[in-house]
């Protein structure tokens, strides 16, 4: 199984759902989809791993990136929907912080009405 991306363009955030796996032969559509949601300069930009069953290093450093270059913009970058196992990998790397990291995707939305 390859990797699958639905887009929810919503007015002041956007979600990418994801479904399968981040690995060496879906990097590449995985980092087109994601230049692409970053170009919306939404405040808050939500990547909901609940379906995702692997992840490799290519795309952890693509998330990495992804979430640099957002926040340089000045936009929250969010995951969530994270397994124990992908959250561990995320927590061991210490490359994101860990308020970075919510149970669920409403939970996401929430840090909208946050200060």
């Amino acid at each position: 199984m390859g990797l699958e991306i639905s887009i929810h363009n919503e007015t002041d955030h956007v979600v990418m759902n994801l479904n399968g796996r981040i690995d060496l032969s879906s990097n590449p559509y995985f980092i087109k989809i994601l230049n692409e949601v970053l170009l919306f300069s939404k405040p808050l930009i939500v990547l909901d791993f609940s379906h995702v069953t692997f992840i490799s290093s290519v795309g952890i450093g693509a998330i990495i990136e992804g979430k640099t270059y957002n926040e340089n913009n000045g936009s929250r970058f969010i995951l969530t929907g994270l397994s124990e196992r992908l959250f561990q990998v995320f927590e061991l790397i210490g490359a994101i912080n860990p308020k970075d990291f919510v149970p669920s995707l409403p939970d996401a939305i929430q840090l909208l009405h946050v200060p």
